[in-house]
């Protein structure tokens, strides 16, 4: 079940995150960024009974540090697997919905995921 949050652009959905090892996860994340295909999620809104849920602490996804030159704007963007586009093509298109439009943000660096306390 999708919930909106704050309105047109804020609405969250389930999606698939591959772990370095392989692991499925899932998790609830932004649609504006869970459907793009440049950052490599896969959906999960039927809820996959082989998808692990996350853990309350100590594993932090792989993500993306990305900036909009034109308005200054940075995001930190979750990606669902190693080999999603974003990591190749080095820009992403994204909407923005306190502006009302699409902007092109540059990839300024590359965060992989973190395990503390984990096996």
């Amino acid at each position: 079940m999708v919930e909106p949050t704050r309105g047109p652009g804020y609405s969250t959905g389930h999606f698939i995150y591959l772990d370095d090892r392989g692991t499925r996860y899932s998790v609830s994340i932004g649609r504006r960024f869970g459907d793009n295909p440049a950052l490599g999620f896969d959906s999960d809104e039927s809820r996959s009974t082989d998808a692990r849920l996350l853990p309350g602490s100590g594993f932090k996804m792989r993500h993306v540090n990305v900036v909009n030159h034109e308005t200054g704007l940075r995001r930190s963007l979750p990606v669902g697997r190693v080999n999603a586009p974003i990591l190749t093509s080095l820009s992403i298109d994204l909407l923005e919905p306190r502006l009302g439009k699409t902007l092109t943000y540059r990839v300024s660096s590359y965060v992989g995921e973190h395990r503390r306390g984990l096996a």
